[in-house]
């Protein structure tokens, strides 16, 4: 992935709703017309190795997680966590290790309770990492989800 497409994906992630094409456009600094490309790319990319997708919703723009995978997603979580659980789910899916105080910092204080649901349910490894923790999915999460490349 080049850094348009970390940079958008890291936007999307951080908004806590949706965004529009301006918008993400002018933040990448580029055209609407290569953001939307950006967005088909990723999505691309999405449907082949990850949960998640773009979509787009009233010209607005998202990272969700994608059916069937949201529904396994809304069996686990209690409604009232759900979207903040699946943007940290998608984070967490991405792959790459996260550091919890980083989470926390970027969907707030009910990140901890977040974080211990998901452990207690096996979906996500937490390990000491300094002052806070690292991380991961867990197997389970990734047979749940059918993510291979996490």
């Amino acid at each position: 992935m080049d850094n348009n497409n970390l940079n958008l994906e890291a936007f999307l992630l951080a908004n806590r709703k949706p965004q529009s094409i301006r918008k993400i456009a002018h933040f990448l600094n580029i055209s609407c017309d290569k953001a939307k490309k950006i967005i088909k790319q990723l999505n691309t990319e999405y449907v082949a190795n990850h949960c998640f997708e773009i979509k787009c919703t009233n010209r607005k723009y998202a990272i969700i997680i994608r059916q069937p995978f949201s529904s396994a997603v809304s069996k686990i979580t209690p409604a009232e966590l759900t979207n903040n659980i699946k943007k940290l789910l998608i984070q967490i899916a991405q792959g790459k290790t996260t550091r919890q105080s980083n989470i926390v910092k970027q969907h707030g204080e009910k990140t901890y309770e977040i974080v211990k649901q998901l452990v207690e349910k096996g979906l996500i490894l937490k390990q000491r990492d300094g002052n806070s923790y690292t991380l991961k999915p867990s197997e389970k999460f990734k047979q749940m989800f059918g993510v291979e490349k996490v």
